[in-house]
Order: C-alpha cells, then sequence, then structure tokens
C-alpha cells in the first residue's frame, strides 16, 4: 500500500483552503497555518508556521508573495514572513508555489530546500486560465 505524505497548506486565498479539503479527503494528513476557514469543514489541523514546517511537503498559494516580504496570507492574523520562512526551512522540505519572484524563489533554494513553482508548467497555468475565465 502506498504510504502518504503529510502536507501543509500555509497561506493563500480559498483555492488553497479547497485544495487542503481535496487533500484530506485522499487520506493525506494536512496541517493548516495563514489558511481560510470555513466554520462547518475544517480540513487538517490548524497550526502556526513552526508546526506546520514539520511536514516535508509545504503547499503555497498563488501567488507565494504580493510584498517580496511575506507569504501571501490574506487570512492569516499576523503576516507569515519570508525571512522567518526561510530560517525554518532546509533540506527536507519541498515548498510548492506559484509564481515566485526569482530572489525570493532564490532564497528558498539556499535553504536547501527543493522549490517547484507550479505556474511555471503550461498545463497548469492554461487550466488556471480557464478556470478564471469562467
Amino acid at each position: 500500500m502506498e504510504q502518504r505524505k503529510n502536507v501543509s497548506v500555509i497561506g493563500g486565498d480559498k483555492r488553497l483552503f479547497y485544495a487542503a479539503k481535496r487533500l484530506a479527503a485522499l487520506g493525506y494528513t494536512v496541517l493548516r497555518t495563514g489558511t481560510a476557514e470555513e466554520p462547518t469543514v475544517q480540513p487538517g489541523e490548524n497550526t502556526d508556521l513552526a508546526g506546520a514546517v514539520q511536514n516535508e511537503i509545504l503547499l503555497f498559494g498563488l501567488p507565494f508573495t504580493k510584498d517580496g516580504f511575506s507569504v501571501f496570507a490574506p487570512f492569516a492574523e499576523k503576516p507569515i514572513t519570508i525571512d522567518t520562512l526561510c530560517d525554518l526551512l532546509d533540506e527536507n522540505h519541498v515548498v510548492l508555489a506559484g509564481m515566485i519572484p526569482p530572489e525570493t524563489a532564490r532564497r528558498l533554494r539556499n535553504t536547501g530546500a527543493r522549490v517547484i513553482d507550479y505556474y511555471t508548467d503550461e498545463a497548469f497555468t492554461r487550466f488556471n486560465a480557464m478556470l478564471t475565465a469562467e
């Protein structure tokens, strides 16, 4: 039987909340921080950033940042700074995010983490554009 990885969903808009919900439904153990809330459905356990980075796979929203200083997390109680995130990352982490500015991607990679910008995937951008147009 395939072992599911633990995933942390950090920040983002409601799309990321629904991604967390879907991952939980697929059997992944999900931790969340700085995500949207729904009164009746909370996929995964809510935690802080230090708790979230205990998982190896970290899923961020689109865009990764709007100001170059903090993770895009409009539902977070306080800003999730990129500096704080970088202090917590290491070679065991996989960072999945969209539209990561080049300098920020370099900083994330310098922690040893594997960084994947899903917005650079042509199929993703086409599908996202299609959904946005609807």
